[in-house]
C-alpha cells in the first residue's frame, strides 16, 4: 500500500481529472447512488469492533462500539443530500470510532430528490432526541448542514456535548455566486442540481435550509473542518463568524491541498488521519483542538 503523504499527493493530480467529471456526469441519481456506494466499499478497510443496527425515534441507525468505548458520538453523513448511507460511510465512521474509543451512531436519513426538505432534516432530528445521552454530534459535507438543522431545534435544551462540521453548506440560496477556481472535485452544474433536488419548494432562506441564517446561543464548543480553495469554504468560514456573534466557541481547521471531504479517504491520506486525531482530540476538549 502507497504511504498516505503519497496518496495526498497522488490525489492532488487525480481528483480534478477523474472525481470531477465524473460527478459532472449528471447521472440519474439511483445510478450515482450505487457507483457511490461501490466505491465507498472499495476502499474500506476492516476495523476491529462490533456493528449492528438500532432504531431511535423510528429511524435505523448503524451503531459501531469499539472494546472500551468511553462514550458517543453521532455522525450525520454527507453525500450532497442525494448519496451515501451509514454502510458507505462505514470505512470513515469505523476508523473513527476505533481512534476516538466512542461508539458512533449514523442515522438512516432519507435521501433528496424522492425525498426533499424537510425529510432528511426530520429525520436526523428525531434520532438525535431519541439517541441516549449525552452525545457528541458531527457531521461531514451534507451532513454537517442537518446537523446545523438540527441544532436549532435542539438547543438550548437538549445540546450536544460538542459540535464537529466538516465543510458545511451553510448557504443554499440560489443566488449565492460560488467561485470555482480551486475547487478539485465539484463544477457549479452538479452543486446546483444537488440543491435544487433537497430544497424543492421550501424557502431556501428558512434557517434549516440555509444554517447561515440560523441562532445558535448556547451551542456547544465547535470545530470546523476545512478544505483550502473548496467551494464551501466561504461558507464556513462565514458560520464561524455568526456562530462567534451568538458566543460560540469556535475554532476553525483550514487544510491546504486536499479536495473537498478528504476525510472520507481515512487510514489512507495522511491528511485524513491527522484531522481523525484532531477531531478525536476537540471531543475530548483538549487544549488548541
Amino acid at each position: 500500500m502507497i504511504s498516505g503523504a503519497r496518496f495526498d499527493r497522488m490525489r492532488r493530480v487525480t481528483a480534478p481529472w477523474l472525481e470531477r467529471p465524473f460527478l459532472a456526469l449528471a447521472l440519474p441519481f439511483p445510478l450515482q447512488r450505487r457507483l457511490f456506494e461501490i466505491g465507498n466499499r472499495l476502499l474500506r478497510d476492516r476495523v476491529a469492533l462490533r456493528t449492528e443496527w438500532r432504531e431511535a425515534g423510528g429511524i435505523r441507525c448503524r451503531v459501531a462500539t469499539p472494546e472500551g468505548a468511553s462514550g458517543r458520538a453521532v455522525w450525520l453523513h454527507g453525500g450532497g443530500f442525494v448519496m451515501g448511507s451509514p454502510d458507505s460511510y462505514a470505512g470513515l465512521t469505523d476508523l473513527f470510532a476505533k481512534r476516538a474509543g466512542l461508539e458512533v451512531w449514523v442515522p438512516e436519513y432519507r435521501l433528496a430528490p424522492e425525498h426533499p426538505f424537510p425529510a432528511a432534516p426530520d429525520d436526523c432530528l428525531a434520532a438525535l432526541r431519541a439517541v441516549p445521552g449525552p452525545y457528541h454530534l458531527l457531521g461531514d459535507s451534507a451532513g454537517a448542514t442537518l446537523a446545523l438543522a438540527a441544532l436549532q431545534d435542539l438547543l438550548p435544551d437538549r445540546p450536544p456535548q460538542s459540535l464537529t462540521l466538516i465543510s458545511p453548506g451553510t448557504n443554499l440560496l440560489a443566488s449565492r455566486a460560488p467561485h470555482d477556481h480551486s475547487e478539485m472535485v465539484f463544477s457549479k452544474p452538479i452543486l446546483r442540481r444537488f440543491q435544487r433536488a433537497y430544497v424543492g419548494a421550501a424557502d431556501p432562506n428558512d434557517p434549516r435550509v440555509s444554517p447561515l441564517f440560523g441562532r445558535y446561543r448556547g451551542a456547544p464548543r465547535t470545530l470546523i473542518e476545512l478544505s483550502r480553495g473548496e467551494f464551501l469554504e466561504a461558507d464556513g468560514h462565514r458560520l464561524a463568524g455568526r456562530m462567534r456573534e451568538d458566543g460560540v466557541p469556535v475554532a476553525v481547521h483550514v487544510e491546504p491541498g486536499v479536495p473537498h471531504d478528504y476525510h472520507l479517504f481515512a487510514g489512507r491520506s495522511a491528511a485524513a488521519d491527522r484531522a481523525l486525531d484532531r477531531i478525536a482530540a476537540h471531543l475530548r476538549g483538549e487544549p488548541g483542538a
